[in-house]
């Protein structure tokens, strides 16, 4: 039987996958159950020089993750996804990560990650080999 604490933390964090889900698969300010989810993307210099026809694949994959593993989602938030895409031949590996802050400034984290109106949340793309 779970403790009343135990099941609100769970509900935390399936509001928390959900809203990280939402902002991954827009890839931008989103409004989610009426209130919105502020934040940006970023990508490396790495990501950004990739060939077009190969960033929007790299992007597509982004939007579109859900193979969770509790490798790489410990916590169950959907804060972060690494998977492979073809680049001139090869297969890379790329990573994309979400960051919690206060305000678009970054320069404090959010003091409650699940509550829109004090987080900011920041998608960062990158290649796995510049992590």
């Amino acid at each position: 039987m779970q403790t009343p604490t135990a099941s609100a933390e769970i509900s935390t964090m399936g509001t928390l996958a959900r809203q990280n889900d939402a902002f991954r698969q827009a890839l931008m300010t989103i409004n989610f159950e009426g209130q919105m989810l502020r934040g940006r993307v970023g990508m490396s210099t790495e990501v950004t020089n990739l060939d077009h026809e190969v960033l929007l694949g790299v992007l597509k994959k982004v939007r579109e993750f859900d193979d969770f593993t509790a490798g790489d989602d410990p916590y169950g938030e959907h804060d972060f996804i690494a998977f492979s895409h073809p680049v001139g031949g090869e297969e890379q590996r790329f990573i994309f990560k979400i960051d919690y802050y206060s305000d678009s400034a970054m320069e404090f984290g959010s003091e409650d990650p699940v509550d829109p109106s004090v987080t900011y949340r920041t998608g960062t793309l990158l290649l796995a080999s510049e992590y």
